[in-house]
């Protein structure tokens, strides 16, 4: 299900965890203060990268998914004079130029091309 170097990543992050844990414990019961506050933030730095590494899939999709509605919300008060309600008898083609839904569609299309290839690339 996770790609190869996601899953590498999240083996790394537990690998972080758990060494940090282990160096936060030995510490503190040696007293070593400075010891145990390193360990406490190697424990929570790993645990945030692991969150990350295992949420940035969703987490990406979900902000490309508001940003597409978001995109095409603008291209429509845009292109249909600013109204942001259509009434019954007036449908978006007849309020905007025929070529005004092409236009916010290749918007659309190319934000979706920027923030997919983001995505991929990151995997």
């Amino acid at each position: 299900m996770l790609g190869g170097l996601q899953f590498d990543g999240v083996l790394a992050a537990i690998a972080g965890v758990i060494i940090g844990a282990a160096v936060w414990a030995l510490s503190a019961h040696a007293n070593n203060y400075q010891g145990a506050s390193r360990g406490r933030s190697a424990v929570i730095a790993s645990g945030v990268a692991a969150l990350l590494i295992g949420f940035g899939p969703g987490l990406v999709q979900a902000l490309f998914s508001l940003a597409r509605h978001a995109l095409e919300m603008a291209s429509h008060l845009i292109f249909s004079g600013g109204s942001s309600a259509v009434s019954a008898r007036a449908s978006p083609a007849r309020c905007s130029p025929p070529f005004a839904h092409a236009i916010g569609s290749g918007i659309g299309s190319l934000a979706a091309w920027a923030i997919g290839g983001l995505a991929h690339a990151r995997r």
